[in-house]
């Protein structure tokens, strides 16, 4: 039960990581920047089966970690970016919030 979680940690940070690497490929165009944004990726899906394997399901999983991943895209977009950031991203963020607690939460 916790590997399941462990692995999906691990790819949401191996992802967000590569996601950034991706990010910085597009503003310096340098290949090895891609290199690594590329393995991140491979490392970041390898995780996301292994999450599978251990029995995560995929009605959360997926809407999860999608969220998490807009949640952390507008920060670190707004905030190390400076991509603009309005109110409807604040309400997208809260909504966003809101769903993943309401889709992990134990009955």
């Amino acid at each position: 039960m916790i590997m399941k979680w462990f692995y999906l940690i691990l790819f949401l940070l191996i992802k967000i990581g590569s996601d950034i690497t991706s990010k910085e490929y597009g503003i310096q165009n340098k290949f090895w920047i891609w290199i690594i944004a590329m393995i991140g990726y491979i490392i970041a899906t390898v995780l996301w089966l292994l999450s599978f394997k251990q029995g995560m399901s995929l009605s959360i999983a997926v809407p999860v970690t999608s969220v998490i991943f807009m949640i952390i895209a507008v920060l670190i977009g707004s905030i190390i970016y400076k991509e603009s950031f309005s109110i409807n991203h604040l309400f997208g963020l809260l909504f966003g919030l809101i769903s993943v607690y309401l889709l992990t939460k134990m009955n």
